[in-house]
């Protein structure tokens, strides 16, 4: 990320750490309600996109986030697997 994705991120965060009634705008719960659902996870609030590099951030607990990337992730890999014609050997 860049400085400017930084910058907003900051505010984001700060807002949702101020407001306990502040919703993961993924899965709809509380940091609390994660938390507890969650016991044995670190989570916190990340600044999740919500389209593209420049579309709105919003409040997104971690556990959302972290998974949304993974699966965009495995999802470039396989297109890129899938594109080079490759047999996934090594």
């Amino acid at each position: 990320h860049d400085w400017a994705h930084d910058v907003r991120s900051r505010s984001i965060r700060a807002r949702a750490y101020a407001d306990p009634a502040t919703r993961c705008w993924r899965c709809r719960r509380t940091l609390a309600e994660v938390k507890a659902a969650e016991p044995g996870r670190r989570v916190e609030w990340h600044a999740g996109h919500t389209g593209g590099r420049y579309d709105p951030l919003m409040a997104e607990c971690s556990l959302c986030n972290l998974r949304d990337s993974q699966v965009k992730t495995m999802a470039k890999r396989e297109a890129k697997r899938a594109s080079s014609g490759g047999s996934r050997r090594f």
